[in-house]
């Protein structure tokens, strides 16, 4: 099957020009979707066998005949931030995608949990309320900065106002990239 290319104009709502609009007994694994809201421009690639629940603009499912299918963001012309303000498994399209997750709102800790690290990983986190934002490896996996590396299935975390850190999966570990302010993690 050849993979198709869909423009639509809107994310979700259910309308002609949105995404989730698509009827999904007519995809295939792997068509794309170009879709313009405002001035932002996102790229979804499809995933029959995704099962996510939907999380715009992260993950669309078809309103009409959706199975296990999703809509998962590829890329975008601007960062893609959400704000989570409880504890939160990230899904690898999170991952994908490369977007910044921030604790806005969060009235206690967020933890976000990783999957399994695999090629082309991303994420970005911005602590945004004085409240701990945390990310746990998946199982034996660990973070590095520099020479320093946390315990097997560790994790790092901030709770100062302004902490923002990026890391990304490199040859069997997470790496943290960036940050600036205070990060902690397990040693």
């Amino acid at each position: 099957m050849a993979i198709e290319a869909k423009v639509c104009t809107a994310l979700t709502g259910g309308g002609a020009d949105a995404l989730d609009f698509i009827d999904g007994s007519t995809l295939n694994n792997g068509d794309i979707a170009y879709t313009k809201v405002n001035g932002k421009f996102y790229y979804h690639r499809c995933n029959t066998a995704g099962g996510l629940t939907e999380d715009s603009p992260i993950v669309i499912v078809p309103d009409t005949n959706p199975g296990s299918i999703n809509w998962e963001l590829a890329g975008s012309n601007q960062m893609i931030t959400i704000a989570k303000t409880s504890d939160f498994t990230v899904t690898a399209a999170y991952l994908q995608a490369g977007v910044m997750i921030t604790n806005t709102g969060a009235a206690g800790a967020v933890n976000l949990t990783l999957p399994a690290g695999a090629a082309d990983y991303s994420l970005e986190c911005f602590v945004d309320a004085a409240q701990y934002l945390r990310c746990t490896a998946n199982g034996s996996e660990t973070f590095r900065y520099g020479t320093g590396t946390s315990a097997a299935g560790g994790y790092i975390r901030a709770n100062t106002i302004g902490t923002h850190w990026k890391i990304n999966w490199l040859g069997g570990e997470w790496v943290i990239k960036l940050y600036a302010l205070t990060l902690k993690y397990d040693e």
